[in-house]
């Protein structure tokens, strides 16, 4: 039989989890799926302005002119509409607008999903 501090420690995050507001539940479940997550899950928009297929990444301009990287690994989910997608075939779609979901690591924003419109 478990000791009553070790059965009590359970018991509190049982409780905590079953409380925890969902948006809060999701954030602590993505960063239990990326250890190594620095912040929250963050999306922006842009346009895509550089693909390197060979290096796994995404090159993203936003609005006001800014360059932002994104590492594309294998749990990245890149869609246009339904159509499903591979980073390299966004090699033929620069200057479209995209919107990406990413978490921020120490090896750089980890793509979560990738939308492209049009």
């Amino acid at each position: 039989m478990p000791n009553r501090p070790a059965m009590l420690v359970m018991v509190v995050f049982a409780l905590i989890l079953a409380v925890l507001p969902p948006a809060l539940a999701q954030e602590a479940a993505e960063k239990a799926a990326v250890p190594e997550a620095l912040g929250p899950r963050e999306t922006i928009s842009g346009t895509i302005s550089m693909v390197f297929p060979d290096k796994k990444l995404l090159v993203v301009t936003t609005a006001k002119g800014v360059p932002l990287n994104f590492v594309v690994g294998p749990g990245t989910r890149i869609r246009s509409g339904e159509q499903r997608l591979k980073l390299n075939d966004l090699t033929g779609r620069v200057n479209q607008k995209v919107s990406v979901t990413f978490v921020p690591t120490r090896r750089g924003n980890l793509a979560r999903t990738v939308e492209v419109s049009g």
